[in-house]
C-alpha cells in the first residue's frame, strides 16, 4: 500500500481508525469460510488487504465510500470474521471496512 492511500484514508475516518500493520491485515484476510481455512493451512498466503479501517460515523462512511468509488478502490466489509463463506475475503488492493473498533472487532 502507498503512503499516499494511507493519508488518504486517514483524512477521511481519521488516523487512529486506520491499520496497515501486517498482524491487523492478516487478521482481516479471511473470515471462517472453512476453503480459505484449508488453503492457508496448506501454506498459501491468502490475499490481504491495503488496510483496514473503522469509520466511526455516518459522514465518515459516506465519504469513504465516495472516495472509493471515484478512485476504483474495492471495499470489502468485515463484520466480526465468523461468517462462513468467504464474504469477507479481501480483494486484491481493496481496504477491509471493519464494523468494530480499532484492533478488534467487534466492539464490546
Amino acid at each position: 500500500m502507498s503512503a499516499s492511500l494511507a493519508v488518504e484514508l486517514a483524512d477521511l475516518v481519521g488516523e487512529a481508525n486506520v491499520a496497515v500493520d501486517p498482524g491487523e491485515l492478516a487478521a482481516h484476510a479471511r473470515d471462517c469460510w472453512p476453503l480459505l481455512a484449508m488453503r492457508e493451512r496448506a501454506g498459501e498466503t491468502l490475499p490481504r488487504p491495503a488496510a483496514v479501517v473503522w469509520p466511526t460515523s455516518t459522514a465518515q462512511a459516506s465519504a469513504l465510500y465516495a472516495w472509493a468509488s471515484a478512485r476504483g478502490v474495492p471495499l470489502v466489509p468485515f463484520g466480526g470474521g465468523g461468517g462462513v463463506v468467504g464474504g469477507a475475503a479481501p480483494v486484491a488492493g481493496g481496504v477491509a471496512v471493519g464494523a468494530g473498533c480499532p484492533g478488534h472487532d467487534p466492539c464490546g
